[in-house]
């Protein structure tokens, strides 16, 4: 006998569809699979959420949808830009902005960098003044070097500096 199941299915495989997933998540579109109130997060305005254990020094920088995890800190003169989700313990430099990317646990985005619909594997760095494009994926533990420009569409492999 046929089984129907309810629920919410996206293709992930992607670099698109893995942030259009996020962005769905973030965007209040799917409450039965997500309340971030539930989960420790607390409001810092209408679709901007922090965990409790989060610093935030401009909470005002923060526009909504995004999400900033635990132990993080998004240091003043930091935006966190529409789409944005910054993983536990990562750190967001003064002048960096995120806009539509997905941080990973540990990683460190330093003074001046911007992240544009990109996604970031577990404890990456990101040094001064980097550009990292849409539709980027940048490997876990990867270190993009100052002032490199990280061109659309491209993969970064896990572990490499780059350039």
């Amino acid at each position: 006998m046929a089984q129907f199941l309810h629920g919410h299915l996206r293709d992930t495989g992607t670099a698109r569809g893995y942030l259009r997933a996020h962005w769905e998540l973030l965007s209040g579109r799917l409450p039965r699979l997500w309340r971030p109130e539930e989960r420790g997060y607390r409001l810092l305005r209408p679709g901007a959420w922090a965990h409790a254990s989060a610093t935030v020094a401009e909470p005002e920088a923060v526009t909504a949808p995004a999400l900033i995890g635990p132990r993080a800190f998004v240091a003043r003169g930091a935006r966190v830009g529409r789409g944005a989700v910054i993983g536990a313990d990562a750190v967001i430099d003064p002048w960096a902005h995120i806009v539509g990317s997905v941080l990973g646990d540990g990683c460190r985005v330093a003074r001046g960098a911007t992240l544009r619909r990109a996604i970031l594997g577990p404890s990456c760095r990101l040094e001064y003044e980097c550009h990292v494009m849409q539709d980027v994926i940048i490997g876990d533990h990867a270190v993009i070097r100052a002032g490199t420009v990280v061109a659309p569409g491209a993969r970064v492999p896990a572990g490499a500096t780059w350039p």
